[in-house]
């Protein structure tokens, strides 16, 4: 305990549970224990309160010394106890063990009177990357010391953590509160640990007490049985302790293992994400093994010492003895009878171990094998920056662009529903869709080849799907439009074909439809768009449209209610329903092909939406039944292709995908979905390829365009980027997406004067958060900290439900040295908790979390989602897990990361100008790093 200190940490098993007090609740606190009748003590300071009593720091007035006095509530039949038992503990007589000087009562309160400790709680001294060697020996020692003095005298700890562990100032070892533990509470609830760092909410609120987590058994269980409950730190129980039973010697040596493992690793063996993981963890001994932990580490080793040996220096020689490894194996055994079995036979081995490693010639000045620094130094955080998340919509729609001078562009609006009848909405947007599907098959046989239709899909999630929106953001020449009113057995449509840009209305027409024959309905409306255009349906698709009729028009009611539903599947359960009205069509039509082709889409919608297997499992149903009624049918191939692809099976996709396009040569979903797979097995030529081949063949198409730039984007080309996007901004002029690429392309390439020019004319087009984003990483990376924080206020105004953006926010507060940095990197851990609990696969979630955590120092939680990023996963996550090392300074693995983000092509532009990595600047292998 250091007086020095402005905040006071109480450091045993009673007060762990404490609120950290304002001077004014200190003074009136001491002022009342002062009232006492404890005339020879002084009262200094309030350390702290829990549910038990307080812990004060005092002056013996009478023997001139500084003590701690553990003031106690508790009940009569608590007292003769816990009194008796502390007279026994205070017999304990050894170096290694906090002194009890004093057990008394006066008036309606007992105290423990204690030696004071001038040093720290042992969880403050271990640094994130672990302690050196000589220090894990020494102290270890000293703890076993301890240990068998009070086993050999029948005292148990029953507490044993790194929070019960003193450092003083001289590095000498104290243990508190030998037995008090289980004697003082027996029935209370099980602390789930967290470091202070990560228990601050905001820097304007008090530090709470520990995350309490309470196992409530049986109501009906007798009053024995609550005698067996739970005591002590649950990520330092044994696994008879979780179970239930009181423990024994035993126990606090498989405690003292861990706190062994984590004075070695600088993080404890037994993880989890919640309290059920962690005892599950503790109860089946499932934790990774020292001897693997340090292989991993000993990689990154590897690299440094070959530089040392290029440099004319000698490997240094870190290692973790492999008799301390078994140790440490020895102690963590589940089975009580499996470890050591007293403290004098563990205190032998250490002395073993110890002494071989001081018959090592400079042993001493060697360093742990990750240790860099003992100080852990305030340093720069990283962006919580994403490109592919920030730079970019989720979705390819909202990059697409004006096409080529020369082309002609098309879309086809949805119709606007006069009769605000929802029925009559649903079957507009089928009938939308199925329209927009049909226009872009007859398109691509209209002169060149070179038509482009704009899917009304892509329309559906614009803010503005006006005319002059479409114009604007995408360019178009001509869009269809039209309006449909409910009346009565009929329905009127009104169709317009108009000009792009400038709105004029070119054609017109008004159609009378029979609401009982939709089949003939949408035929006819077909035919009225292609007369507007004055197009000619080829007679082989004429015959492909009369063959899609299914035996019931009941059955294609339903159909086309499944597709209206689907082109709304943001709604509300408008998924389930489209599932429903699908299941439907089926069972009035059992041989409907293209009912089974809606149902497996909207199979894989849902998984796409809910992240469940199940879903896939029954598209691989409806798919199979697809090919049993109709083997021929052109989307039976992709359909297949893509269920491959999203359970992992990418080269049976890729055969698959051929296929697909082989029977549909501009079907472009094809083209990206087989381009996707190429990347996923590590063929980026045979990726490229295959957009160049679909650009080759719908040369004026845009959305090759966006996939082209995004390919070369996610491969570090940023120049051969930027000449696509330019195609896309000189063609939409009006279009900010467009130039907000170019302006992520020119960061990256180092050009960040340009980018601003760029970021800044997206937002005179549009203001837009990913805008205000971008602008504001590029003030962050000049140092600019408050235009920074400006601009990203603006983002999460505009769109404050991306983790990411938040994280943004939270690294501007810090370097613009506001208050505010702590509570938005928890809204960022929210947020991107909720994304990781939807897909615990979303690599840019965990990598973000990694790098969240390391801010607020949770080291347990960094470390969880860090090992779960590896040099086969993007050049952006692997960057954010340096920055997250380097932000616990552990530069070894930093560099590590650092390393494979380079190989995965992340911009050295990006990684030189960061301010996170400045630090660095001198660092031999950092330099040689962005040098080759």
């Amino acid at each position: 305990m250091n007086p020095d200190n402005d905040t006071l940490i109480i450091a045993d098993t009673q007060c762990s549970e404490v609120t950290l007090l304002s001077e004014q609740e200190q003074a009136a606190q001491a002022q009342q224990v002062n009232h006492n009748s404890m005339t020879h003590f002084k009262i200094i300071d309030i350390l702290g309160k829990g549910g038990m009593g307080a812990v004060y720091k005092a002056k013996d007035l009478a023997l001139e010394r500084f003590v701690a006095i553990k003031m106690l509530r508790i009940s009569d039949a608590q007292e003769a106890l816990i009194l008796a038992e502390a007279k026994t503990i205070s017999k304990l007589n050894h170096p290694n063990i906090v002194t009890i000087y004093d057990i008394a009562r006066d008036g309606d309160s007992n105290f423990i009177v204690m030696e004071w400790v001038n040093g720290r709680p042992l969880n403050a001294v271990i640094p994130p990357q672990g302690l050196a060697l000589n220090i894990v020996i020494d102290y270890a020692k000293q703890m076993v010391a301890a240990l068998a003095c009070a086993h050999q005298q029948q005292v148990i700890h029953r507490d044993i953590k790194p929070q019960n562990i003193m450092v003083d100032i001289n590095g000498q070892i104290k243990i508190l509160d030998f037995g008090i533990a289980a004697l003082l509470e027996p029935n209370r609830s099980v602390e789930l640990e967290q470091t202070p760092e990560s228990a601050l909410k905001t820097a304007s609120t008090p530090a709470k007490i520990p995350l309490v987590a309470t196992i409530v058994g049986d109501e009906n269980s007798d009053k024995k049985s609550s005698s067996l409950a739970i005591t002590g730190s649950v990520q330092y129980m044994a696994p008879e302790q979780i179970q239930g039973q009181m423990g024994d010697a035993r126990s606090d040596l498989f405690s003292f293992g861990i706190v062994l493992y984590e004075m070695l690793a600088g993080v404890k063996p037994f993880l989890g994400f919640n309290l059920a993981q962690i005892t599950d963890a503790i109860t089946q001994g499932k934790y990774t093994p020292l001897a693997e932990l340090i292989a991993e580490r000993e990689v990154e080793r590897k690299l440094v010492d070959k530089n040392i040996a290029e440099t004319g220096g000698k490997p240094l020689q870190l290692s973790v003895p492999v008799e301390l490894i078994a140790v440490v194996d020895k102690l963590l055994q589940t089975k009580p009878d499996a470890r050591y079995q007293n403290a004098q036979e563990l205190a032998q081995d250490l002395a073993g171990i110890d002494q071989q490693l001081r018959e090592k010639k400079n042993w001493w000045q060697q360093q742990h094998w990750l240790t860099q620094s003992l100080f852990i130094l305030p340093i720069i955080a990283v962006l919580g920056w994403s490109v592919r998340s920030v730079l970019f919509p989720p979705s390819t729609q909202e990059l697409i662009a004006r096409q080529l001078v020369e082309a002609k562009k098309i879309a086809f609006l949805p119709f606007d529903n006069i009769s605000g009848d929802p029925v009559l909405q649903i079957f507009s947007d089928g009938v939308a869709t199925m329209l927009s599907s049909d226009l872009a098959e007859v398109g691509y046989q209209q002169g060149d080849g070179s038509t482009w239709v704009l899917p009304t899909s892509e329309i559906r999630q614009l803010d503005d799907p006006s005319v002059s929106g479409i114009y604007n953001k995408y360019g178009v020449d001509t869009i269809v439009t039209g309006s449909i009113q409910h009346m009565g057995s009929t329905r009127s449509l009104h169709l317009s074909l108009v000009n792009g840009a400038d709105g004029r209305q070119l054609k017109s027409i008004q159609l009378t439809l029979d609401a009982n024959n939709l089949f003939a309905a949408q035929s006819e409306i077909r035919q009225q768009v292609m007369n507007l255009l004055g197009w000619q349906i080829p007679a082989e698709l004429t015959a492909r449209f009369a063959a899609q009729k299914p035996a019931f028009d009941g059955a294609y009611k339903h159909y086309l209610a499944g597709r209206g539903y689907l082109y709304r599947f943001d709604h509300e359960d408008n998924i389930a329903k489209a599932l429903a009205a699908f299941n439907a069509a089926i069972s009035l039509d059992p041989n409907y092909g293209d009912a089974y082709v809606g149902l497996a889409e909207a199979q894989l919608r849902s998984f796409i939406e809910f992240k469940d297997t199940h879903f896939l499992k029954q598209m691989e149903s409806s798919v199979e039944q697809l090919q049993q009624i109709d083997a021929n049918h052109l989307l039976l191939s992709y359909l297949q292709a893509e269920l491959k692809l999203n359970q992992g099976e990418y080269a049976q996709a890729v055969e698959l995908f051929k296929q697909s396009i082989a029977l549909q040569p501009r079907f472009l979903k094809a083209y990206t979905s087989l381009s996707l797979a190429f990347m996923q097995l590590g063929k980026g030529t045979q990726a490229e390829r295959v957009l160049m081949k679909a650009y080759a063949l719908m040369p004026n198409n845009n959305a090759i365009l966006v996939e082209l730039g995004l390919f070369h984007y996610s491969n570090g080309d940023y120049q051969q980027a930027i000449s696509y996007f330019e195609v896309l901004a000189q063609q939409a002029p009006n279009n900010y997406i467009a130039h907000l690429n170019i302006s992520a392309c020119h960061y990256l390439l180092g050009d960040t004067e340009q980018a601003i020019f760029s970021a800044k004319k997206s937002l005179e087009i549009q203001p837009n958060a990913d805008g205000f984003a971008n602008l504001g990483t590029y003030y962050f990376i000049l140092k600019d900290f408050n235009k920074a924080v400006n601009a990203y206020e603006q983002m999460i105004i505009l769109n404050g439900s991306d983790y990411i953006k938040w994280g943004n926010l939270a690294d501007a507060y810090r370097f613009a040295n506001n208050p505010k940095y702590t509570e938005t990197f928890q809204q960022a851990i929210e947020l991107a908790e909720k994304a990781f609990e939807l897909n615990s696969n979303n690599k840019n979630a965990i990598a973000s979390l990694a790098y969240y955590y390391a801010n607020i120092g949770n080291v347990e939680k960094t470390y969880l989602y860090a090992k779960r990023i590896d040099q086969k996963d993007t050049g952006a996550d692997n960057f954010l897990i340096a920055a997250a090392y380097a932000r616990l300074k552990i530069k070894l693995a930093a560099l590590n990361y650092l390393k494979y983000a380079i190989a995965n092509n992340y911009s050295i532009a990006e990684i030189t100008s960061s301010p996170l990595l400045e630090h660095l600047a001198s660092d031999e292998e950092y330099l040689r790093l962005i040098s080759e």
